[in-house]
Formats: C-alpha cells, structure tokens, sequence
C-alpha cells in the first residue's frame, strides 16, 4: 500500500485514505489531508491532440437559366426550352407542376430538374447577401447619432480655469493674513520658534497638533532601519496596543482582548494565518528575540495526529526555524512541544524540544548575539535535543504561524528584538 504525507501538517495518508475521502491528490501540488487540501488548487495540464483534417463537402453546381447572363450547353439549353414548352409558368411566378408531371410511369428530365434546383438555390443565396449587407448598414446609421456628443468634453473644458482661480483665492488671503510681529517687539528681541508657532495657528497656517518647536524632533527608534549583519541597531517592539509597524506582513492575523500578557491586547492566529516582523535586512542579524506565547493547555490525546500553532525566525537563507504544539502518535504533543526547519525536510520533521508544555503565558528567547553559541529556550529552559546543522545562527525576521482549529488559536504579545551593543 502506498502512503504520503500532508504537504502541510505532515499527517501520514494513504491510498486508503484518499479513495474514502480522507485526502486528496492535488497532482503538481502534492497530497494533502482532508483539513489541509481545502482552498488548494489542483495543476494538471491535458495532453494536446492532433484533430484529423476534414474536407468540407464541395458545394452544388449553381445552374442559371439563360436569363441570368449565364451560359448553358446545347444539351441543357434544349432540355430547359422544351421543359419550358411543356410546363409554362405561372402568372404568380411559382413554379407549379403541370398535369403532366403526375402522371405514372412519365420520366422526369433531370436536367430541368437540375436547372429549377440551382435556380432556387441562386434566389436564396441572393436574398441573404441582400439581407446580411443590409443590417450593418442599418446598424451603423442607428449607431451614428450616438457618436456625435463624444466631442462634447471639450466644451466643458474653459469651465476649470474659473474653478482653479477660486481655489487659489483662500491661499492669496491666507498669506496676506500671515501676522507679521510688530517693528517694536522685532527690535527688542526675535520671536521665539513657539511664539512664532503660536501666530502661525491663530492665522490658520499650521494645525493645533503640530509640534511647537521650529525642529521637530528625529523619528522613534523603531522607524529607523536597521543595520545590516554585525552592525548594533535600534531595538523593536510590539505589544499589538497599537498600530502595526511598517515591517509587519499579516495575512489574516488580528489584534484581540481575548488574552492579553502586558496591556489589553495581543496579537491572535487561527488556521491558515501568519504573520512577519521583517528586521530589514538580508543577511542573518546577531538579534535576541524574546516573545511571550500563551499556551492554551489544549490535550488531545495519544494516537492523535495534529499540528498546533508555531513561533520562530526566518534566516536569511530563508528556511523557517519553529517551535510548535503538535501530536503524532510516536510524540507526547499533550506534555512538551517540538521543533522544526523547513530547510531539513519541509514541515514533515518533528523533534522533541524536551521543553514540557505549561499552561498560560510562556517567554521563549532566540538569543543569536552570540552565532556560534546560539540559545533558545522556554522559561529558562533550554530547548535541547537540536541539530547543529538545522539551529540558526541569526534571524532576519519573526515568523508567528496558526494551527489547526482542534488545536486552539495562538497569542502572542511583548515581542522584543534586541540588538547587541558594541
């Protein structure tokens, strides 16, 4: 029997499973279980097929008679006078059949009976290419009026220098308003840059928030980018009781009470979400992060396959280190947590972290200030079981993952990036 793995949980399926409904085959996107293959696209191209040629059928001969213009044979020229003698037309122009045609055992000349074919087959081949060359022609004579006020636009055109003259106004009496300080206080001393703020507002020139001082004050820290690899940079923080950072990608992620560590507010992530603090730069940065993560103290069981939300860094070699909540029948996910590297094998290997699961706010550190002596650890604890050659030696961004609803949303809040200081 042949078995896979969920491309995204890392959930073992078999053929089984996939022809019970239990997973599904994306073809070039892979297999995924039940709960993960929903909203994935299944790639598959169908092979191209030559259509054999099929020649279409030649038309009938069109035969006229002699009326027309057209020329006919001698043979088909008697044939057409004598069937003319024979069966004179009608005056309404149809074609009625003689008496003669109805009697048994009287042979039909086929040659007349080819003539009156082609001739009706002439008559309505004419009458279409009259009816189909004059609808266009109707068409555009219907259509034409409509065209005619498209020139109209530019008629309303001289109506917007008027308009820019009267907006201009309020700026001539806006400056001719601008106080100027009188002669005597000029000599006695020059207007301080909060007296002059202060004239500026009462004429209506600056807005009441502005900042009094003629020098507003350097940006904060966290909007400062940060020095590249072993440079000392500024420290950023989040404690989601605001608004984002420019350097955050959040892909359905939201600010919630539900749980909160320092103020009233932390950062929630249910199934399929994620977001990303990026620390602005492309190689790997000497940082230490701290970031507190409520556990939710979620059991499920032995036997049971899920995976929980996870909380890591990115590298600059883009591999994703993580640790998680997660159950596998040969992990214990109800008392410690795991950790995973994209770079090893995707998502599809888990290893114990030998950190047991506290229920409520945990603070776990990524300390890379040190690269060749990386520490990561939960509540003191340090993570341990690790691959040297899968454990990070610095980060360039904070990566917060959701998990599978039976697993419970993730919180996270206070997160803490700490350059170190030369």
């Amino acid at each position: 029997m042949k078995f896979y793995f969920c491309e995204t949980c890392g959930k073992r399926v078999t053929e089984d499973d996939m022809a019970a409904g239990e997973a599904r085959d994306k073809k070039l996107k892979g297999v995924f279980c039940k709960n993960c293959s929903v909203g994935v696209m299944t790639m598959e191209m169908a092979a191209l097929t030559d259509l054999p040629k099929t020649d279409l059928p030649a038309p009938p001969p069109v035969r006229v008679s002699t009326a027309s213009g057209s020329k006919l044979s001698p043979p088909h020229l008697a044939a057409a006078k004598s069937s003319s003698r024979s069966h004179p037309k009608p005056a309404d122009g149809s074609l009625a059949r003689g008496p003669q045609a109805d009697r048994p055992g009287e042979k039909r000349n086929p040659y007349v009976l080819a003539l009156f074919g082609g001739a009706a087959a002439l008559l309505v081949a004419v009458a279409a290419l009259l009816l189909s060359g004059s609808a266009p022609k109707k068409d555009v004579a219907r259509n034409e009026p409509k065209t005619e006020p498209a020139p109209k636009p530019p008629e309303a055109a001289p109506a917007l220098p008027p308009a820019a003259t009267t907006e201009q106004k309020p700026e001539q009496k806006t400056e001719a308003a601008d106080p100027k300080p009188s002669a005597e206080k000029t000599a006695a001393h020059e207007l301080s840059p909060k007296e002059a703020y202060e004239q500026r507002v009462k004429a209506g020139l600056l807005k009441p928030e502005a900042p009094p001082d003629a020098h507003p004050p350097p940006p904060p820290a966290e909007a400062r980018p940060p020095a590249d690899a072993g440079d000392a940079g500024p420290s950023i923080t989040a404690d989601f009781e605001g608004a984002f950072d420019a350097r955050w990608k959040i892909e359905g992620a939201e600010v919630s009470e539900e749980q909160a560590h320092g103020g009233k507010k932390s950062l929630k992530l249910a199934e399929g979400q994620s977001a990303a603090l990026s620390l602005g730069a492309k190689n790997d940065q000497p940082v230490r992060v701290t970031m507190w993560i409520y556990d939710n103290g979620k059991k499920l069981g032995a036997g049971v396959s899920a995976t929980g939300p996870g909380w890591g860094v990115k590298t600059g070699a883009g591999d994703t280190f993580c640790l998680r909540t997660c159950w596998r029948p040969y992990l214990g996910g109800d008392a410690g947590y795991v950790w995973f590297n994209t770079g090893e094998n995707k998502w599809f290997t888990p290893h114990l972290a030998k950190v047991p699961r506290k229920e409520g706010w945990n603070e776990w550190v990524f300390d890379f200030t040190d690269p060749k002596a990386p520490k990561i650890a939960c509540g003191g604890i340090k993570v341990s079981n690790l691959t040297e050659k899968f454990v990070p030696a610095g980060a360039v961004a904070v990566c917060l993952i959701g998990g599978q609803t039976s697993t419970g949303p993730l919180y996270v809040d206070d997160i803490r990036v700490e350059y170190p200081k030369k």
